[in-house]
């Protein structure tokens, strides 16, 4: 699962500085600075998928799989 995360974000980090034109777009929709911005999508989609380490997730997730 950690692995998973930071490959999101990496994913996210390529997309971001590989196309000037969608980080010009995310950019606008943004009142940060630019670069904190792209830092900050980083983080989000690092920690987008911590809540599947939490007991609760995991004992519910379980329980549909029955």
């Amino acid at each position: 699962m950690r692995r998973h995360c930071i490959e999101v974000a990496a994913v996210i980090k390529v997309m971001l500085r590989a196309d000037p034109a969608l980080r010009a777009r995310v950019s606008k929709l943004s009142p940060l600075d630019p670069d904190f911005t792209e830092e900050l999508l980083v983080y989000l989609a690092c920690i987008h998928d911590l809540g599947k380490f939490s007991l609760f997730f995991s004992t519910r997730s379980l329980s549909l799989q029955l």
